[in-house]
């Protein structure tokens, strides 16, 4: 593949479907067109140069600009949008119906219909807030080509094909629709996580954690989910490992240990009376059980510190390889 052609490429990858076909024929005319009859890879460079930044020139083939969201990120943010929401708004039903079966107060079919609306469009409604917010924050910020170098120049062609492992967008998303549901159960609903149990054919629940403290960390979770949230876009967006984003990755992986760490050391965030269900389940006093369960956090600790670590030393080592 020749300059030429390669610079097209990276010019119409940043176009609508619709458009590309066009787009190339015409950029490929105009470059022809700038070319002396008997041109050389010098020419083909000087010619390429005045065009300049492939994604800078995409910009100027579209047809309709986007204030809010511009044309790099929008088809992504459209994609995004498309795939977490109906996600994201039918688990926020499902977690209010959850809520009533344990609620422990009788509901009548249309109230509970009614609820179920509700809960979908609230879900659905977060989720499109945090996404478009996060996203025009980076079109604000010109985050659209992410951790690239300021100025575009030729030579960056040459290398166009040689490029670091590929990032699953499925892999993103996954972690943007677990993110979000993990929020808007710990923030709305955080009694569903509990002991399940049958009293008298009667489904009960205790819940796992002592609401008053888990209230009190939930801006430090919070803060977590969101900063993971945002990385995963970045990776949506990048497409490619590299340095900056691995550095972006391990911030985050920091983050979210200090936070977990801090949540799950203080053992005052669990509800004694999960303790007491389990001394008289299991016939164990009280205090073994919840020696036994400080030492399972501390197990839960090392894993996360040892899965972050290894998930971070991955993504450098996925920067710097090229395929």
């Amino acid at each position: 593949m020749n300059l030429i052609e390669i610079y097209i490429n990276q010019v119409i990858k940043n176009l609508p479907v619709s458009e590309r076909e066009e787009v190339k024929k015409d950029l490929n005319a105009d470059i022809l067109n700038m070319l002396p009859d008997d041109y050389t890879e010098d020419d083909i460079k000087k010619v390429l140069s005045q065009l300049g930044d492939p994604e800078v020139l995409a910009d100027e083939y579209r047809d309709k600009k986007r204030y809010l969201i511009g044309p790099k990120l929008y088809d992504g943010y459209l994609k995004l949008l498309r795939i977490v929401i109906p996600i994201v708004a039918v688990i926020g039903a499902v977690i209010f119906l959850l809520d009533s079966m344990f609620s422990g107060s009788s509901i009548n079919p249309v109230d509970l219909f009614a609820g179920s609306l509700a809960n979908l469009v609230n879900a659905a409604l977060t989720a499109f807030a945090a996404i478009t917010i996060i996203f025009a924050v980076f079109e604000r910020n010109n985050v659209a080509s992410p951790f690239k170098k300021k100025k575009w120049m030729v030579d960056d062609l040459k290398t166009s094909d040689a490029i670091s492992k590929p990032i699953s967008k499925g892999e993103g998303i996954v972690s943007i629709v677990f993110s979000i549901i993990f929020f808007m159960i710990l923030y709305f609903s955080p009694q569903l996580i509990g002991w399940y149990y049958t009293d008298n054919g009667i489904v009960m629940n205790i819940p796992l954690f002592n609401l008053d403290v888990l209230s009190r960390l939930m801006p430090l979770i919070i803060l977590s989910l969101l900063f993971t949230v945002i990385t995963s876009i970045l990776k949506i967006i990048s497409g490619y490992w590299n340095i900056k984003l691995a550095f972006v990755n391990l911030l985050n992986n920091l983050l979210s240990a200090i936070v977990w760490i801090m949540v799950f050391a203080n053992l005052n965030i669990f509800n004694t009376a999960v303790f007491e269900k389990l001394s008289s389940v299991l016939d164990i006093s009280v205090i073994r059980i919840t020696g036994l369960f400080g030492i399972g956090i501390k197990v839960l600790i090392a894993l996360i510190i040892i899965g972050l670590v290894a998930d971070s030393v991955s993504d450098f080592r996925k920067s710097v390889r090229k395929y």
